[in-house]
């Protein structure tokens, strides 16, 4: 997407009113059946929680504009359901937030579907808050979202500075399993310490490293998990503790099967998981031991595999 981008457009889904991460995610999966991805940039719930689909990506849901507006969609039908208050703040506070980080021009026009599409999205009552959405913008209002997305924090919701809860405790094990923040740290506030490390570790996922954690940093994260189970077991089970010690000269499956952690942890690059132990391997071992608080001595071991394993366990929460 150019940023920043030139509007922001509301929408509705058009599917029932409700909470949480599971009928966001039935939203996104309409838009991945009908046109390939998620069709837009953020959801918003009934409770005001935020929860990013596209982000800052393609995602205006509107004809020739999906690389230079965000899309905004409220999760029910707004045809005959009235926006809440939470929903209305959140969607100005969405704005502020996107134009403070320089993602959307300031001043940006905020409009409906209907504003340029023969479509009734947003919705009849939606468009009518439109202007009571503009006035708190304009006024510097809208309230901070609930944090870790409301309704408890569940999965999907977006954690960022200021989420407390599970989920953040379960995202801080993660960051800590990585060696990016300490055991104190494990705490479930998201603070700027869990802020700076979740950066850190999104810019090892090779992703935006906006410190907020949303559904491109749960997937790249995910990936991570999958490149960790190697060949002794995908689909989330712990990778086999059989796996022999490999070192330089060594080839083979289990080369590449670690080649393809590396690859994963961005250490290696793709041309690199060709299933022999060279000093480019070793260099990116290294660097991974270091990450992982082992000796780093770029020998894949027992103590390598275990400290592995652990960060396994930490991704699948």
């Amino acid at each position: 997407m150019t940023r920043p981008a030139n509007e922001f457009f509301l929408h509705h889904s058009v599917t029932a009113a409700a909470n949480g991460a599971n009928v966001v995610r039935n939203v996104a999966n309409i838009g991945v059946q009908r046109f390939g991805r998620a069709s837009y940039s953020f959801a918003i719930t009934l409770d005001g929680a935020i929860y990013e689909m596209q982000g800052d990506n393609i995602g205006a849901h509107t004809a020739n504009r999906n690389s230079t507006s965000f899309g905004v969609v409220l999760v029910g039908n707004y045809d005959n359901t009235q926006m809440t208050n939470a929903q209305i703040n959140s969607v100005a506070w969405l704005y502020r937030n996107l134009v403070s980080r320089g993602l959307l021009r300031s001043g940006a026009p905020i409009r409906g579907h209907r504003d340029v599409s023969a479509t009734a999205c947003p919705g009849r009552t939606a468009y009518a808050a439109l202007a009571q959405i503009r006035h708190l913008v304009n006024a510097g209002g809208g309230s901070t979202p609930p944090p870790g997305g409301g309704s408890g924090g569940g999965s999907g919701a977006l954690l960022r500075r200021g989420s407390t809860g599970q989920a953040v405790r379960q995202w801080q094990t993660v960051l800590h399993g990585a060696g990016l923040l300490p055991a104190n740290g494990v705490d479930g506030i998201f603070g700027p310490q869990t802020e700076a490390a979740t950066k850190a570790f999104q810019r090892t996922l090779r992703v935006s490293a906006d410190g907020i954690v949303g559904p491109q940093t749960r997937a790249a994260t995910s990936q991570l998990f999958k490149f960790l189970a190697g060949s002794g077991g995908g689909g989330g089970s712990t990778p086999s503790p059989s796996r022999p010690t490999i070192r330089r000269g060594s080839t083979g499956a289990h080369v590449r099967n670690w080649q393809t952690v590396l690859r994963g942890a961005g250490l290696l690059p793709a041309n690199g998981v060709d299933g022999i132990f060279g000093p480019q391997t070793e260099n990116a071992t290294r660097a991974f031991q270091r990450k992982l608080k082992v000796s780093a001595d770029g020998i894949v071991g027992p103590v390598t595999w275990a400290a592995t394993d652990k960060l396994f366990r930490f991704l699948a929460g």
